[in-house]
């Protein structure tokens, strides 16, 4: 694309970064899976050049986003199977990263005549209005919900725009990128089976009484998941309302789930997962793949923006097939067993239903979120221009079924004009029910089984594990992580 602009008359502007972050990991020997492969020490090397600008006398517009990545890691320390405690690693069995390039977009688009845009190429393409996660959002990569505005990655497609002042229509097709060979697409569409991968959106926004309305539809066919001739209906609005509140929200209607759950006869351990294995049973199935229930994901929001420029967003997350206590408590016991094995000398990682998926060519994110149960709440704060130069921005990620928590916080201090220094945390924060079984009474461990059985579901509390209730972010891989990053503009 760039050499196509090269050759053509062109206004093109370039700008980019380097940067630098060193991160510093706390392993957790309480952690469930084996932490053997989180180093303790990580420095990420980062160039990024972004290209944008007119091609023919703006006949053209053209995109680029490019980055390059180099990671070096050491120090790594897991959990004795005898003793519990924190023990170091043989750095040789573990795999470290490779370097990496990430072509985050690469796009052109024209308008052949008046309030008709076409694009073509991988771009970010998001009609929903959620700012932390949004259940509509099928197409694009995983965002990180600690910093959304990281996020530049988009995918491959072709757009036409139908555009005017109060309202848009617009056509999406999107060829699945089967495979890349050094972050472009070697393999999309056909695979070697000769069956299609793809998507295709039909969209249509107005403005309405002061609120911004978007619905559409995506017809898919084993785009990114194991959906079949899928459709999906998802709707989003968003209104500003006494100046300084906005409220939003953002909908996803779909018949069938891809969610994997644990099959209950494979929990037990080490004998049921045998027993499953000469059975042929797979220990996790899509059981909801092909039903006609019908499962909504719902996310409401309020964000508030005072005349200071701050920012401060509460949202809501409700899944339909977000797993309950028990298929949880499954899920949990499943965890248990991948980590002994781990721990153990089992080679290779371990997937379990609901981990976030490999990011593949994308820039790497800080935070995966991959929700497993049925209620969330996402919160973020923003200051800018505190003393002039420094920006203060905090979140937290709240499963409401058991109440631990992920919180980080960064500062960021614009030193120049065209450097900008930030140091950010992370922090997993236990659940009420995690923090009172580490007392010696538990009293809320006591309540809980005082209560009758039908009302233990509305007390929150994660599974039963290794003797205690381990939440979302109960028994994660880290204590806490520091990042350090110094991110210079050119």
């Amino acid at each position: 694309m760039l050499a196509l602009a090269l050759l053509l008359p062109c206004d093109l502007e370039l700008q980019g970064s380097v940067a630098e972050r060193v991160q510093a990991t706390v392993p957790n020997e309480d952690s469930l899976l084996s932490t053997r492969d989180v180093p303790e020490l990580l420095s990420l090397s980062e160039v990024n050049a972004q290209v944008r600008g007119g091609l023919l006398d703006d006949h053209l517009r053209l995109g680029v986003d490019a980055s390059a990545f180099l990671p070096v890691q050491g120090g790594y320390a897991d959990r004795d199977v005898d003793t519990g405690q924190l023990v170091e690693v043989d750095p040789d069995v573990v795999t470290p990263p490779d370097p990496r390039i990430a072509l985050s977009e690469w796009w052109l688009s024209a308008e052949p005549v008046p309030h008709l845009l076409l694009t073509a190429g991988k771009k970010r393409s998001t009609w929903g209005s959620g700012q932390m996660a949004s259940p509509s959002d099928v197409l694009n990569p995983p965002r990180d919900p600690t910093d959304p505005a990281l996020q530049r990655a988009g995918f491959l497609h072709l757009r036409a725009d139908a555009a005017f002042e109060s309202w848009t229509v617009s056509a999406l097709f999107a060829p699945g990128v089967l495979r890349t060979a050094n972050s472009l697409p070697a393999e999309l569409l056909l695979d070697d089976d000769d069956e299609l991968h793809y998507a295709a959106a039909l969209r249509g926004y107005a403005l309405l009484f002061d609120t911004d309305v978007n619905a559409w539809v995506v017809w898919s066919n084993r785009y990114g998941d194991a959906f079949e001739n899928h459709l999906r209906y998802a709707f989003s609005l968003s209104r500003t309302i006494f100046l300084e509140h906005e409220v939003h929200a953002d909908v996803l209607v779909e018949q069938g789930s891809t969610r994997l759950y644990v099959e209950p006869d494979c929990v037990g351990g080490p004998r049921a997962i045998l027993a499953c294995a000469l059975a042929g049973t797979p220990i996790a199935d899509d059981a909801l793949l092909d039903s006609e229930r019908v499962l909504p994901k719902i996310l409401v929001g309020w964000r508030w923006m005072p005349p200071d420029g701050s920012m401060v967003t509460a949202e809501y997350l409700y899944q339909a097939d977000g797993m309950v206590k028990a298929e949880y408590d499954d899920l949990k016991e499943i965890a248990v067993l991948a980590g002994t094995a781990q721990r153990s000398g089992a080679p290779g990682a371990v997937a379990l239903p609901g981990a976030p998926a490999d990011g593949g060519d994308e820039t790497p994110v800080r935070v995966s979120f991959a929700p497993q149960r049925r209620h969330y709440l996402l919160l973020s704060w923003l200051k800018p221009q505190v003393a002039d130069d420094f920006t203060l921005q905090a979140s937290a990620i709240v499963p409401v079924e058991d109440l631990s928590m992920l919180v980080s916080g960064s500062v960021a201090w614009q030193a120049q004009q065209w450097l900008t220094l930030s140091v950010l945390g992370f922090l997993p924060v236990p659940s009420p029910a995690m923090l009172s079984y580490r007392t010696d009474d538990d009293p809320l461990g006591a309540f809980y089984q005082d209560l009758p059985q039908d009302w233990r579901g509305w007390f929150p509390r994660g599974a039963t594990v290794e003797g205690g209730p381990h939440g979302d972010f109960d028994g994660g891989p880290f204590h806490a992580r520091i990042m350090i990053e110094a991110r210079a503009y050119f």
